[in-house]
């Protein structure tokens, strides 16, 4: 990899591809390593925050992801963030929690496309679920 930087040869696609599988494996099985020139796979904050998403839409009484994924909201900040999640832990159907949500003016013009975006990712989660636990054939 260093030989083909230094020529200013371009890597392939799948070779880059490979690398990022070995990195989450790594990652995976808690086995250090040294990655040069730039962040890790895992480290940057736009898959931190894919992740935190799919963490919070999974399972919505988890504060740590639904804080980070709160504050990706325009007009969110932390007391906002804090008073959504005390709202979805307070109510049996965490959907519910955020459809009654009021949201801070600033966020408002994209509240309804997150409650929508989290909605599908729960019933896509739930759907995948099912599917992983029968037994058979699957669609």
């Amino acid at each position: 990899m260093r030989r083909c930087s230094e020529a200013g040869t371009r890597l392939p696609a799948s070779f880059l591809f490979v690398v990022l599988l070995l990195e989450v494996e790594l990652t995976r099985r808690n086995i250090p390593f040294v990655k040069f020139g730039g962040l890790k796979f895992l480290e940057a904050a736009h898959i931190k925050d894919v992740l935190a998403v799919l963490r919070w839409a999974q399972n919505m009484r988890d504060r740590v992801a639904g804080f980070r994924v709160a504050q990706l909201l325009p007009g969110i900040g932390p007391s906002a963030a804090g008073r959504l999640l005390d709202r979805t832990s307070e109510m049996t159907d965490p959907m519910q929690a955020l459809g009654d949500f009021k949201p801070p003016a600033a966020a408002a013009e994209h509240w309804q496309d997150f409650e929508a975006t989290i909605g599908m990712l729960r019933r896509n989660a739930r759907r995948a679920k099912q599917l992983s636990s029968s037994p058979g054939e699957h669609p």
